[in-house]
């Protein structure tokens, strides 16, 4: 009977884990996603800031305010 009790106990315990890993994936994967892409937001801003110091290119910084206006959207800045 014990060892009945404590099978039950363990798979209940088990499935409480389970849940709980499946939350945290759920939660971690969308967060790693938008990290993806604000690093690729803030990439791109130091290339067009580096592209106008070099260049001395209106396209450049105006391509780091379109950048710029994109991270601060994504971030919910405005």
């Amino acid at each position: 009977m014990a060892l009945f009790l404590t099978s039950v106990w363990s798979y209940s315990a088990f499935q409480d884990i389970e849940q709980e890993n499946r939350r945290i994936v759920e939660e971690a994967i969308p967060i790693s996603n938008a990290v993806s892409e604000l690093f690729r937001l803030l990439l791109d801003q130091e290339l067009s800031v580096r592209g106008y110091t070099y260049n001395q290119d209106a396209q450049s910084l105006e391509q780091y305010e379109a950048t710029k206006q994109s991270f601060i959207g994504r971030c919910g800045l405005e």
